[in-house]
């Protein structure tokens, strides 16, 4: 059975696929990213405080740079299924199927069922997009929102109904609040480049006007109100953050040690186009190739015009080029490379048939050469530091190389429907393995939610919690019950553990914990260890 010609059961096979890989041991492994559990955070104080209007991580004085959407949300799924970590992911994962499905209603539009089945598959086994689908971030709703206002817009380009150039400012709304400006930036830019190209006829002035107003009154109120109760200095942090940005970055990355450098902007201008071949694995070799291949054909230009706005947009800016951000390009490059894909497997086009060939030894000579020197520098680096590293992630790459090679060496003996349908089914294995193995391993290598449960237990109200060193405290922060302390000063952890009250600290920093049981003796003493982390207390 040729799945490609039976339209009624894509739907159902992606929706399957779908979750399958952003719902299955959402609730086993704990947050990764630090930005997740400061959102995490956010969302539970809205709960425990029941404040929906203004956000607060901390300290009440503290003014959250991000709007609340994504905070609503994981606040709304708190109040439902409670605080864990499914209920973190449960609307993200919900999001990034959303954007699987809209990605093959949008490419069936601009072309065909099968170019839009095969589209979505590709967006689907992305690296980058299976990553992020299940990395409770604003990259996925911002991905959506932006990916709605573009197709509505087309939508009403193809039908003439103003019901979807109503729909539009809607979702550019939801975007905005969301991630800020951005989300207005790239469904607007993307527009506005397809209405010069394209020469599409808006409707009447009044219709504009009307889903201008509409815009404004979905995204001002809680602006305004957000004003009203914070005044001046929520205009200012959001003006510096959420524009200033664009031309300087204003938030230290990385480690600790590089987080005490100085903040440059980054001129690199060309790095997203070197990412972009990264995150795509294991698509990675047929992403210019289709470009160019969309560029020959000039059969319908809004998915080049929609990715190369966003990459364009991200590239331009002096802020950190950020992999994630490139996130809403990806259902379009999708399309693009769904397309090239189609052509060459229907060999009734010779070009898209040569395109496809250079695309498989790209894969081959490139990117199989590339993922294997990564795992043996993966080997090197963590085989002697860590027992949970390599049983992590050695299978996933081990699998996936599996794909690039089975899928590359049919498509250069011509097998074209046994190369794509490798690529696609053996990296389904290789994500579901890797959930898999997130789910036995990333507890162990990131163990703080286990450890602050096991504080939880102990701890009595009058003592200390806290964290020594680091690069933040986020993820202690949202998992722990009580106040958490951040300290990075060797001598207040030394006057803290001295001071009389009993000390519960979590540190990921092995060598600072041995300095400390050098200096402090018998004084303090190891609760649990696991991978890089070390929960001590005091002696008292």
């Amino acid at each position: 059975m040729n799945l490609l010609k039976i339209e009624k059961y894509h739907i159902l096979i992606l929706v399957i696929l779908s979750l399958m890989l952003f719902f299955w041991k959402i609730n086993a492994i704990p947050l990764t990213d630090g930005d997740s559990a400061f959102y995490a955070k956010v969302a539970k104080n809205i709960v425990e405080t029941g404040n929906w209007l203004t956000m607060h991580y901390g300290d009440p004085n503290t003014i959250i740079d991000k709007p609340p959407m994504f905070m609503w949300l994981t606040a709304a799924s708190f109040k439902i299924f409670g605080i864990n970590d499914f209920a973190i992911s449960f609307w993200h994962s919900i999001f990034a199927l959303a954007i699987i499905i809209i990605t093959y209603q949008f490419s069936r539009l601009l072309f065909n069922s099968q170019i839009a089945f095969i589209s979505s598959l590709v967006l689907l086994t992305n690296a980058q997009f299976f990553y992020l689908a299940r990395s409770p971030l604003l990259d996925i709703p911002l991905t959506l929102f932006t990916l709605l206002a573009v197709y509505m817009f087309y939508l009403y380009e193809r039908s003439g109904k103003l019901s979807y150039f109503y729909l539009m400012p809607v979702f550019t709304a939801l975007g905005i609040l969301t991630k800020g400006p951005v989300g207005l930036a790239l469904p607007a830019l993307t527009i506005f480049i397809y209405l010069i190209v394209k020469k599409v006829k808006l409707p009447a002035f009044k219709h504009i006007l009307g889903t201008t107003l509409l815009f404004f009154a979905l995204l001002l109120p809680w602006y305004i109100a957000e004003y009203l109760v914070l005044g001046q200095r929520f205009l200012d942090v959001l003006v510096s953050y959420n524009f200033g940005r664009y031309i300087m970055p204003v938030d230290s990355i990385g480690s600790e040690a590089t987080k005490s450098l100085p903040i440059s902007p980054q001129y690199d201008f060309y790095s997203y186009f070197f990412q972009v071949i990264v995150l795509m694995i294991p698509w990675s070799g047929f992403i210019y190739p289709a470009f160019y291949y969309a560029y020959k054909r000039k059969e319908n230009i809004l998915p080049v015009i929609f990715s190369l706005s966003v990459v364009l947009f991200f590239s331009l800016s002096l802020n950190y080029k950020v992999s994630r951000y490139i996130l809403p390009a990806f259902p379009a490059i999708s399309i693009i490379i769904g397309k090239l894909i189609y052509d060459s497997l229907k060999n009734e086009n010779k070009s898209a048939a040569k395109l496809s060939i250079i695309s498989f030894w790209f894969n081959l000579i490139v990117i199989l050469p590339a993922l294997l020197i990564s795992t043996i520098n993966l080997y090197n680096s963590f085989s002697r530091i860590g027992e949970y590293y390599l049983p992590l992630f050695m299978p996933f790459i081990s699998v996936i190389s599996l794909s690039l090679f089975t899928g590359s060496i049919f498509g250069l003996l011509k097998r074209s429907n046994t190369a794509f349908s490798s690529l696609i089914s053996i990296s389904i294995c290789s994500y579901l393995i890797l959930g898999f193995s997130a789910s036995i391993y990333v507890p162990k290598l990131i163990p703080i939610r286990d450890f602050c449960n096991k504080i939880d237990r102990m701890a009595r109200s009058s003592d200390a919690v806290c964290q020594y060193r680091g690069t933040d405290a986020h993820f202690m922060i949202y998992y722990s019950k009580h106040s958490v302390i951040f300290i990075k000063n060797k001598q207040k952890m030394i006057d803290l553990i001295l001071s009389g009250k009993k000390v519960y600290c979590i540190t990921e920093n092995k060598e600072a914990y041995k300095e400390l049981k050098g200096l402090l003796k018998s004084r303090i003493r190891p609760l649990e260890e696991s991978a890089n982390y070390t929960l001590f207390t005091n002696n008292q």
